[in-house]
């Protein structure tokens, strides 16, 4: 792999022939296979530049021979394979697929941005299949804010979305769904810690996850969801929806109530599968999001499930029986359509430890038995499920579980892919990344800018897009990668705040640990203020900068416990990466961090911090 000075993604094959120059908005495409978003990602990239040296552009479909000669052991088949060329008097792009083509446009544009266009060769191809990121359904309101986040998946070069579904798309033969589940939004919304409480503490059963997030508590119509499915696909983005089903279904029981597979439980999230009215539900709402998506494939859910075999149709059944029973009823029905499954695959299993509190260190998460909160087990699940049943993996985290991954891909031929995934999180990754067909970076909560980073959304997309490419990629190369992601996204950010942004390089002992924003838990502002950096100019006026801990600083200390940043995968400070930057000055944490400039045309005076909290800001 080559690196760019500059550019963030390495390459299999660069040969730079010339001196750097710029490309002159006279340039035109003269020649192109396909009219599609290709050609229109360089068009606006064309649109944007401003004098310089003119060149034709030409894309076209497929690599000539002669080309793959001329790379020579560079080169190797792939779908995605593209080849970009630059002479004195012509640039030409060539791909094996349209999408291809897109990956050579944006690479042409990323080259145009860092200012290194120059008489060059360069070819790249992914080194993963699947490169995809798992999202909530936006709320209508959000719709926007998620196409500008599609395309920077384009940037990033992924090829996949997976979204659910849930109650988060109307759903025309059943609008009682739809009007319970904003019903329902609403009363687990009511406060921060209300959705939590459900889920911990008001029963002494386990019960699954909350997605008030989904849909932003409410739907979009089937013609939004289309439009967005649409906007992918002509960015060459697959589209998979994400339908739970049996478990994560309170969407469908809230609504009716009678296929609850608990009757105890005001807050019902599972269903009965022996209910002889579940199926007619369930495949009517398949139906649905199958006539809208289109999709070859269809994640069905299934993860946390934890109510089994409770209600007078299920009690005394096997409930890993039951459990698989409802993923082949499933199954053979969306395969009538020619269309396969995906599950997450948490309860497949034995080996799952986690830390789930200090009264009770070592809880199996579903997959072993635990009677403190009902949970049955069901591991024994692997010798009755279908080959054919694409594994979700998210488990990939605990490294207990590695002879497992092994015998469900290589002995039993599972196909699989990691979900919840951050690349350069997986120990020994060329080992265990070479046993799926990629993975999916997975966001719980809201595509808004600062939860997208404070949940580490960026990083973990920016990450993973770098080593998903990359074929060197390894373990050890894990530190060189987070340095790169750091310097990228807070260059990016640096770059949205206009002429003149104002740099403070500030850090503090204070210390929160780090707590993902979904399920229930807001970004409330107030909360992490810590203080003001006051801005005096020359001619009087000031202007007055927030200090966020968790967005713009974080704790200075470099030896924080393992149940601190490192336990949340946040060791290198990742949450305030973007609006700051975590460096380290002779052996001690800073962070710099930048702000708009509301009077960039005036000079500054002073600087000085004006604290709101008790806590110590140190500035430098």
């Amino acid at each position: 792999m080559v690196q760019i000075d500059g550019l963030f993604f390495e390459y299999r094959f660069y040969e730079k022939t010339g001196d750097p120059f710029a490309l002159s908005k006279e340039s035109r495409i003269v020649k192109c296979d396909v009219d599609g978003f290709a050609r229109r990602h360089l068009e606006q990239t064309l649109s944007t530049l401003g004098e310089g040296e003119k060149r034709e552009i030409s894309l076209s479909l497929g690599i000539p021979e002669e080309k793959k000669t001329m790379l020579g052991g560079a080169y190797a088949e792939n779908p995605e394979a593209y080849l970009l060329e630059v002479s004195a008097d012509s640039i030409a792009l060539y791909g094996n697929t349209h999408r291809a083509l897109i990956y050579a446009a944006a690479t042409l544009r990323a080259l145009i941005k860092a200012g290194k266009l120059s008489s060059l060769v360069l070819f790249d191809y992914p080194e993963k299949e699947v490169r995809g990121y798992r999202v909530y359904t936006p709320g209508s309101a959000y719709i926007p804010k998620f196409k500008e986040m599609i395309d920077m998946l384009v940037e990033y070069k992924y090829n996949a979305l997976m979204i659910e579904v849930g109650g988060a798309m109307e759903y025309k033969r059943h609008p009682e769904i739809n009007e319970a589940w904003v019903e329902f939004c609403r009363e687990v919304s009511v406060s921060p810690e209300y959705a939590q409480n459900v889920q911990n503490n008001m029963y002494y059963w386990m019960k699954d996850s909350i997605h008030f997030d989904n849909g932003n508590g409410g739907f979009i119509t089937q013609d939004e969801m289309r439009d967005l499915i649409a906007y992918c696909r002509e960015r060459e983005i697959e589209v998979y929806p994400e339908v739970p089903t049996m478990s994560h279904s309170d969407y469908i029981v809230r609504a009716h109530r009678d296929l609850n597979e608990r009757a105890e439980d005001n807050y019902p999230d599972t269903y009965c599968p022996l209910h002889p009215d579940t199926y007619k539900i369930v495949f009517d709402i398949l139906d649905e999001v199958v006539e809208v998506f289109g999709s070859k494939m269809i994640n069905i859910g299934h993860d946390e499930f934890y109510t089994a075999a409770k209600c007078p149709r299920c009690k005394g059944k096997s409930p890993s029986e039951l459990y698989v029973g409802d993923i082949v009823k499933i199954r053979d029905y969306l395969a009538e359509k020619g269309i396969k499954v995906i599950i997450w695959a948490d309860k497949l299993f034995k080996n799952i430890i986690i830390h789930y509190d200090e009264n009770d260190p070592l809880m199996p998460f579903g997959a072993n038995p635990y009677p403190k909160k009902d949970i049955p087990a069901l591991y024994e699940v692997k010798d009755l499920l279908p080959s054919d049943v694409t594994l979700l993996n998210w488990s990939w985290r605990y490294d207990t579980i590695r002879d497992e991954e092994r015998e469900l891909t290589e002995e039993r031929g599972f196909p699989m892919l990691y979900g919840n995934f951050c690349a350069h999180g997986l120990t020994d990754y060329k080992e265990r990344i070479a046993r799926t067909r990629g993975g999916f970076v997975s966001n719980w909560g809201s595509v808004e800018e600062k939860y997208m980073q404070r949940n580490l959304q960026n990083f973990n997309l920016t990450s993973t897009a770098y080593i998903f490419w990359n074929g060197d990629y390894d373990t050890p190369m894990r530190a060189k990668v987070i340095e790169k992601t750091k310097a990228l996204l807070y260059n990016r950010y640096k770059a949205t705040l206009g002429d003149n942004p104002i740099e403070i390089t500030h850090a503090t002992p204070y210390y929160e640990p780090f707590r993902p924003f979904y399920d229930g838990r807001f970004i409330v502002d107030e909360e992490f203020l810590l203080g003001y950096h006051v801005v005096t100019y020359t001619d009087g006026s000031a202007a007055r900068l927030p200090v966020y801990y968790g967005y713009n600083i974080a704790c200075m200390k470099t030896d924080l416990s393992a149940e601190g940043y490192a336990a949340s995968g946040t060791g290198e400070h990742k949450e305030p990466v973007g609006a700051s930057l975590p460096e380290y000055v002779d052996g001690a944490l800073r962070f710099r961090a930048a702000y708009k400039n509301p009077y960039p045309e005036k000079q500054i005076a002073k600087i000085f911090y004006e604290p709101v909290k008790d806590v110590e800001v140190i500035t430098y």
